[in-house]
């Protein structure tokens, strides 16, 4: 079984330039340069989502769309979840 890390740098060298293509379609839909999130790198997730997953530079885009939603929705304001996201 593999780890995260060796998944992570096959996927980077197999697909780095659909990443950058996926990353700017999602920068795009984003309207703005968006924050960072804790974890992995976006540009890696975005390959990872491409090699393992067989994803589409505009779908990988646009799980990270929802990802990112799903992650602002679900984080904990004043120790409960957003409304919105309940």
């Amino acid at each position: 079984m593999k780890s995260l890390i060796e998944i992570t740098r096959e996927s980077m060298a197999a697909r780095a330039d659909d990443a950058a293509a996926a990353y700017a379609v999602f920068v795009d839909m984003c309207g703005t340069r968006p924050i960072r999130v804790p974890g992995m790198d976006t540009v890696c997730r975005l390959a990872v989502r491409l090699h393992t997953k067989g994803y589409s530079v505009q779908e990988a885009a646009a799980r990270e769309y929802v990802y990112r939603w799903h992650l602002a929705l679900q984080s904990r304001v004043f120790g409960v979840p957003h409304t919105i996201g309940m």
